[in-house]
């Protein structure tokens, strides 16, 4: 209970609203990321290599005679 000399709050006044943004251009979408490079797991042998041709080694002709072979055989195959 109250008494009846007790007083009676003020009522507090309700605060003005925020003011609103003034109209302008919309704003821009932020734009989409660029996508991320994927990890491709490639067999590594399926690719032919530099060093796994004739160019790679030097040899800028690609044919080769029997005088060459001959020449590469190595010593423990012996002599034919």
């Amino acid at each position: 209970m109250t008494s009846p000399n007790a007083q009676q709050p003020e009522p507090r006044p309700e605060p003005e609203p925020a003011p609103r943004p003034e109209p302008g251009p919309a704003p821009r979408p932020e734009p989409e990321p660029a996508p991320r490079p994927r990890l491709v797991f490639k067999d590594p042998f399926e690719q032919q290599t530099s060093d796994d041709t004739d160019r790679g080694w030097g040899d800028a002709s690609g044919e080769r005679g029997l005088d060459w072979y001959r020449s590469q055989r190595p010593p423990h195959h012996g002599e034919k």
